[in-house]
């Protein structure tokens, strides 16, 4: 149902279940479901192209073209590598960056600032 462009909700009604249940039970189909039936159509096709239909050839060409296109709109320039995404810290190192910046901007700051020699864990 996904794949002819039902909403969750829809289907949950079809089903007679509630949003919640669907999509703890059904979460991998919902996923999946309308790539699944994409390729199963797409298996349809080129049976009907490989047995002669004409009209059946003239829509796989026009769909590996297009994907190709697609793919291919999608790549970065040549030369341009894809962006970098920023790395995620962890608890300890998101406690370290916000110790590193404790005080700033109070009357306190600068006395924790003079205490610490930077890039090491030493005190003065």
């Amino acid at each position: 149902m996904v794949s002819c462009g039902e909403t969750h909700d829809t289907i949950a009604l079809a089903l007679e279940v509630s949003d919640e249940t669907l999509r703890l039970h059904y979460r991998r189909e919902l996923d999946v479901g309308a790539a699944k039936r994409r390729r199963e159509l797409l298996d349809l096709l080129w049976q009907s192209a490989r047995k002669g239909n004409v009209s059946a050839q003239k829509k796989l060409e026009e769909t590996t073209r297009l994907a190709a296109a697609s793919a291919k709109f999608d790549q970065p320039p040549k030369g341009e590598s894809q962006p970098q995404r920023p790395a995620t810290l962890g608890k300890k190192e998101l406690a370290q960056r916000a110790a590193e910046t404790a005080g700033h901007g109070t009357d306190w700051g600068d006395d924790l600032q003079s205490a610490i020699v930077p890039g090491t864990d030493s005190v003065q």
